[in-house]
């Protein structure tokens, strides 16, 4: 009888880790260019795909792609350990940053990642 209530303990465990690290997972949205994006609303969640082609200031960049360019923000846990050139081709996840009145619409990316060719 021990040994049974045992068992189902050590069962209970190793399973309840599995459950507790599941979540909701929204779906993943559509690689769109920055012509779309500049087109959206706030906190519209987006990736695009594209090169950065200058460091504006601290965590401040250039992103371009075939149909225009935008200011991108990129804190450093976003890199993910990733170096980049102005040749390296790379997808961006973020989120629309739409400023009141006459500012420009900027991304706050939260993730970085290289396309593979």
């Amino acid at each position: 009888m021990m040994k049974r209530i045992c068992i189902m303990l050590m069962t209970s465990i190793i399973f309840s880790g599995t459950i507790l690290q599941a979540g909701f997972i929204e779906d993943e949205p559509a690689v769109i260019s920055v012509v779309e994006a500049k087109q959206l609303s706030n906190k519209t969640p987006l990736k695009l795909e594209g090169f950065i082609i200058k460091c504006l200031k601290d965590d401040k960049y250039l992103f371009k792609d075939n149909s225009d360019n935008i200011q991108v923000v990129i804190s450093k846990s976003a890199w993910r350990g990733i170096d980049v050139t102005p040749k390296t081709k790379i997808l961006i996840s973020g989120k629309v940053e739409k400023p009141l009145f006459f500012l420009k619409h900027k991304i706050n990316v939260s993730k970085v990642e290289l396309v593979r060719l």
